[in-house]
């Protein structure tokens, strides 16, 4: 977690493929947002990759599960080497 005055950043979690489904994800959310709050954070942001039909992202609906909620989409540039 970063935080800059009232925003906490929550950014950068992820869990090994053979503890996933166990609740890691939501426990790490309370707990940033708890030490956030204790530290005066108003506002908590993340990110996470695109929800869609062909590719369903878990990661997003813990988030909204967890109360986030989308505010926009963001495009990712990828490098392509030459050649």
């Amino acid at each position: 977690m970063f935080v800059s005055g009232e925003v906490a950043w929550l950014g950068f979690g992820s869990t090994l493929v053979t503890h996933r489904n166990r609740g890691g994800q939501g426990a790490v959310f309370a707990r940033r947002i708890t030490e956030g709050l204790k530290l005066g954070c108003k506002w908590f942001v993340t990110e996470t990759g695109e929800d869609t039909p062909d590719s369903p992202n878990p990661s997003y609906h813990n988030m909204i599960r967890h109360g986030f909620k989308l505010t926009y989409l963001r495009p990712n540039y990828i490098y392509k080497a030459p050649g």
